[in-house]
């Protein structure tokens, strides 16, 4: 039996913050246990810079943002693992489903929060894009991201 440590990082389409939890996974049987939890609301100009972008940002806007919010995620994710004491070295990986700016079930989503930023600024793993996996599958529904990070397509 092994035990991992992880942490799953999340920004809803509410735009209200940004969630962190850490947690225990252990292989067999397979179960998660919390750790501990962080939440982080937006600042009112972090939000209205969101809500800019998915209204009227171009390229640079949206690319911008997506590094904008990965190191909001990094810093998240040190906070978090300071309550825990728990230094990124533990961590087997972080997974990090982004800010969503744009879903359209069944054809098209976007989730900011360039994961590759995550991962350098903490030296971890980081799987993302959970979302728009989903979507290239067939799924159709927002919270069917959830279930592809658990292995089911919906």
């Amino acid at each position: 039996m092994s035990d991992v440590l992880a942490v799953g990082l999340m920004s809803g389409t509410s735009l209200d913050g940004v969630s962190a939890a850490l947690v225990r996974l252990t292989q067999p049987p397979s179960a998660a246990s919390l750790v501990a939890f962080h939440q982080e609301p937006y600042a009112a100009a972090e939000r209205g810079q969101i809500i800019d972008a998915i209204a009227r940002g171009g390229a640079k806007e949206l690319a911008v943002l997506h590094v904008a919010l990965a190191e909001r995620f990094a810093g998240a994710v040190l906070q978090l693992l300071a309550k825990a004491r728990v230094a990124p070295r533990d961590l087997a990986f972080i997974a990090s489903h982004g800010q969503t700016v744009w879903h359209e079930p069944g054809r098209a989503s976007l989730q900011l929060g360039d994961p590759a930023v995550l991962a350098e600024r903490l030296g971890v793993p980081v799987v993302s894009d959970f979302r728009a996996r989903d979507v290239a599958a067939g799924g159709k529904r927002a919270a069917a991201c959830c279930s592809i990070s658990a292995g089911w397509r919906t």
